[in-house]
């Protein structure tokens, strides 16, 4: 199925919406959008990131998976953020309620996406502290971190341990890119 075949929903309809398949899909400004399966890769960039910061968690604190993301005063769009934290109680819902710390792994077909309206819309989420964006085809990450009024951005390339205050971990390139095959090595 396309998602020019699918309808305009509203926030509620999608969440209440099933396909009858595993696939999985976003809804950005009521569009149903089908995401394409991870590539290797992006899946275990994910689960290194996913299991070095859920390591050093104290419950309620956790790291969630293809975690749900609704953004304040939009009734049109839901995003699924490849991890996030949360301190706040579990929940049988489908979105993750108080992220802290979102993570995308971004790959070519949805880096532009990432990069753009999907961030703009996280900053947005009043209890986010920290974004970070990997690449799955080089060692580079954006560490996004939430000030006084403002966002600030770090760039790392190649090396070195990004610090995520939001969790008390450092995250090293090492520790994201352990066992990844690089496609593109010109920052490596």
């Amino acid at each position: 199925m396309t998602a020019a075949a699918l309808p305009h929903m509203t926030l509620a309809e999608f969440l209440r919406w099933d396909d009858g398949t595993d696939r999985r899909y976003e809804l950005v400004d009521g569009q149903v959008l089908a995401m394409a399966p991870p590539s290797q890769p992006h899946g275990t960039i994910v689960h290194s990131i996913g299991r070095r910061i859920g390591n050093t968690l104290k419950l309620p604190c956790r790291v969630v998976g293809e975690a749900g993301l609704v953004v304040p005063g939009r009734g049109d769009t839901f995003y699924v953020a490849d991890l996030v934290v949360t301190c706040e109680p579990p929940q049988p819902i489908q979105r993750v309620a108080e992220p802290i710390l979102i993570v995308e792994v971004l790959s070519p077909s949805t880096e532009t996406h990432d990069r753009g309206d999907k961030l703009r819309d996280y900053w947005l989420i009043e209890s986010v502290q920290e974004i970070l964006l990997v690449s799955s085809r080089q060692k580079r990450a954006e560490h996004w971190l939430r000030g006084k009024g403002v966002w600030t951005v770090r760039e790392w390339i190649g090396g070195g341990a990004i610090p995520l205050r939001s969790v008390d971990v450092e995250l090293s390139f090492d520790d994201i890119y352990q066992g990844v095959a690089l496609t593109d090595t010109d920052a490596s």
